[in-house]
């Protein structure tokens, strides 16, 4: 098949959302197959362009698993065994916008996705490839056994998987995935997009975390930290960048450990301000945790964002950040739920100005050398192309 030549389909929930950066970085930097986007919604276009490429906004509930209507998808998918698979007039109109626009290959993001995409993927001859990133393959799987179900039944049916994180691979290899089947792709961060500049040996320490403010984050972790610190050191302070169900209770715990005008909340920010936001800072802070809904983090993309702006970095063992992190060497480690740890971390960064600036640097050669969103976009690229010349005869079997 001629490269050039080359067709597919991006399809996603909602694109655009101020949480999802890198799923923009991979539409705009996926040249070959030429890309049309395909989603629910299209969120925060102008902080997100898509310039000359395809977008079809379907005109369907982007969570219908979430709608009284999903009895009746399910009923109707009953003999199939995939309960996420899409059905009726939405199947038809996808089916006819697939004849229309002819992909050799669909990239669908989450699981969730593709096994709604699965379907029609499949009438229409389309190998699908399947990307997995953080909830489609830890709480999701939990607690919605009609996910796991249709999951586990319609594993095989993808022409290839990508994944994030290492844990997520293992679970495919024990689910029975093959290995040539399987691509460990972790999302990364546009280094050349970032500066790391030698204010950072300033004495006046801002530490920064950057994530969604839901419970499995743990940001209340990162504050209880800061504040044995501020207790300490006075003229440190903690900027929170991200918007969520639990901004409300972490502002009120922040004032309850007296922390008033020493930890500010940014809000929601544009990759571009929270880029701006990581100039300004010394530390990135970021707790995430196993959580009890059955979450685990896939992949922190906002942690390799930190690194290659060159702030060093203090996050948890959680899921797939392992790698992301030299330990000693690019930042520090810390065991789940150890704020003790995480205080005494963050206190060795704040007060050795020049350790920062080693780490920092540190951190930014590594995330180019191993998680730069060029090369792994390049990666990804790939697999498309592959699938895409493999046709749908090469799906995977197990």
């Amino acid at each position: 098949m001629d490269k050039a030549m080359v067709k597919g389909w991006l399809v996603c929930p909602i694109f655009g959302q101020i949480s999802e950066p890198w799923l923009w970085r991979q539409a705009v930097g996926i040249e070959r197959p030429a890309l049309s986007i395909v989603c629910w919604g299209y969120k925060n276009r102008e902080h997100y362009p898509l310039s000359e490429k395809p977008v079809y906004i379907l005109d369907h509930p982007a969570a219908p698993r979430h709608r009284p209507e999903r009895w009746i998808i399910a009923a109707r998918n009953f003999l199939k065994g995939n309960f996420y698979g899409t059905v009726g007039r939405e199947k038809r109109a996808l089916a006819r916008l697939m004849e229309q626009s002819k992909p050799d290959v669909a990239l669908c993001q989450f699981g969730q996705c593709a096994l709604r995409i699965l379907p029609v993927a499949r009438k229409m001859k389309v190998p699908l490839v399947a990307h997995f990133h953080g909830l489609d393959l830890s709480s999701t799987l939990v607690q919605d056994r009609w996910y796991r179900w249709s999951l586990l039944r319609s594993l095989p049916e993808f022409a290839a998987i990508v994944v994030v994180g290492e844990h997520q691979e293992k679970w495919m290899l024990d689910h029975g995935i093959p290995q040539e089947h399987l691509h460990l792709i972790p999302c990364g961060a546009p280094v050349s997009e970032y500066n790391a500049h030698s204010s950072r040996l300033s004495h006046k320490v801002r530490f920064i975390a950057v994530s969604r403010l839901v419970a499995w984050k743990g940001v209340d972790i990162t504050i209880r930290a800061f504040a044995a610190v501020a207790a300490k050191l006075p003229e440190t302070e903690l900027l929170i960048v991200g918007d969520g169900q639990e901004r409300g209770a972490l502002e009120a715990l922040s004032g309850s450990l007296g922390l008033k005008g020493r930890v500010s909340f940014a809000g929601g920010c544009s990759s571009e301000e929270t880029r701006k936001h990581y100039e300004s800072a010394h530390v990135f802070v970021q707790h995430s945790i196993t959580h009890s809904s059955g979450w685990v983090e896939g992949f922190g993309v906002t942690i390799v964002e930190a690194a290659a702006a060159g702030l060093p970095v203090v996050v948890s063992r959680s899921g797939g950040i392992g790698p992301q992190v030299v330990h000693s060497e690019t930042g520090f480690l810390i065991d789940e739920r150890d704020v003790t740890g995480m205080a005494e971390a963050m206190m060795v960064l704040a007060q050795k100005p020049e350790l920062r600036a080693r780490m920092g640097m540190q951190g930014r050669k590594h995330v180019e050398e191993h998680f730069d969103s060029r090369k792994q976009i390049a990666k990804l690229e790939n697999v498309l192309l592959k699938v895409a010349a493999r046709g749908v005869s090469g799906k995977v079997q197990n």
